[in-house]
């Protein structure tokens, strides 16, 4: 939970409250729940594990590619799956929620984020679209939830680092 703070409080406004907001609400949930039931990181706390392993690596891959906004990058990086609190229980053996299994955890993750920027009032609407999108894009099928492929550089990045992770964590 310490080096997630640390990576979120390097963020600018006004993601940084965006974040923080999140992570405050759902502190106990991201601290406990496994990132997946049957693939990537399926144990106690593998969804923080996850969350800092892709922030981290994506702060060392960034300086390779100056021209990306960092902060909607690791913004995207630490919500892409925020929609998992809400579709993953804490029970003995975790599993998935009604919510989960009729909604799936990208629409549940891009409401969370919507639902939080638009209380602050006054978050920027191009950077809401744009976290949206990272979080509809980051799984390429559509049976897993997504929209369509990522769109723009950001979005790609965040796509493929969260897959790097996930594949080598299941090998």
């Amino acid at each position: 939970w310490k080096s997630l703070t640390k990576i979120s409080n390097t963020l600018k406004q006004p993601y940084k409250d965006l974040i923080t907001t999140i992570f405050n609400q759902y502190k106990d949930k991201i601290q406990t729940i496994p990132a997946s039931m049957n693939y990537h990181h399926p144990v106690f706390g593998g969804f923080l594990k996850h969350m800092v392993t892709t922030s981290e690596i994506s702060m060392d891959i960034l300086k390779y590619y100056p021209s990306l906004n960092r902060d909607l990058l690791l913004a995207g990086i630490l919500l892409h799956d925020i929609g998992k609190v809400k579709s993953i229980n804490e029970d003995l053996v975790p599993g998935h929620t009604d919510e989960g299994k009729l909604i799936g955890y990208n629409v549940l993750g891009r409401d969370i984020v919507l639902d939080t920027a638009r209380a602050m009032k006054k978050f920027p609407e191009n950077i809401l679209t744009k976290l949206e999108h990272i979080i509809l894009s980051h799984k390429v099928a559509s049976e897993k939830g997504s929209v369509g492929v990522p769109r723009f550089p950001e979005a790609l990045f965040v796509y493929y680092i969260n897959e790097l992770d996930g594949r080598l964590n299941l090998m």
